[in-house]
């Protein structure tokens, strides 16, 4: 147990306490568009792997980042109240959508490459297929954009 547990389990408390005062000092004083770039970066990289991967490992992400969500819900419910809490994760409304929309952006633009090149090879010329997809896709994008600006806005709010 001493290998799994380095300290005594009487420190732990302590620690959480520690750790959960030190988090608004730590993440809650970014300027907005440090929190805008961060997001947007980080649904690029999700649409990246979406195109890489046709779409099948854009969960790993996901998954990851709810497992760190709810570790950081976990531990701020030990010094915070619900409504903290809550105030805390709001623009998380607005951002989870925008991840979702990176995801499907991801295997649009996956199919999309895959149909270019099929039509490429049968007819040995380039085209863009179908221009309203293009145009659903680009007005999605957008989409997610405003989504992360919101988010980004009420992330940037202090509390």
């Amino acid at each position: 147990l001493t290998r799994i547990l380095p300290m005594p389990l009487a420190l732990y408390p302590k620690m959480i306490v520690l750790l959960t005062l030190s988090f608004k000092k730590i993440f809650l004083n970014k300027p907005f568009y440090e929190y805008f770039m961060h997001n947007v970066s980080t649904c690029i990289v999700l649409i990246g792997i979406g195109v890489v991967s046709y779409g099948c490992l854009t969960w790993l992400p996901l998954v990851y980042n709810g497992i760190v969500l709810g570790m950081a819900i976990n531990f701020l419910s030990y010094s915070y109240s619900v409504q903290e809490i809550i105030k805390l994760f709001a623009h998380a409304i607005f951002e989870i959508p925008a991840l979702m929309i990176s995801i499907y952006l991801g295997k649009a633009l996956a199919v999309a490459f895959k149909n270019c090149l099929l039509m490429i090879i049968k007819q040995k010329k380039l085209e863009i297929g179908n221009k309203k997809e293009f145009l659903k896709i680009i007005l999605v994008f957008l989409v997610m954009i405003l989504f992360l600006f919101i988010a980004s806005l009420i992330e940037a709010i202090p509390k």
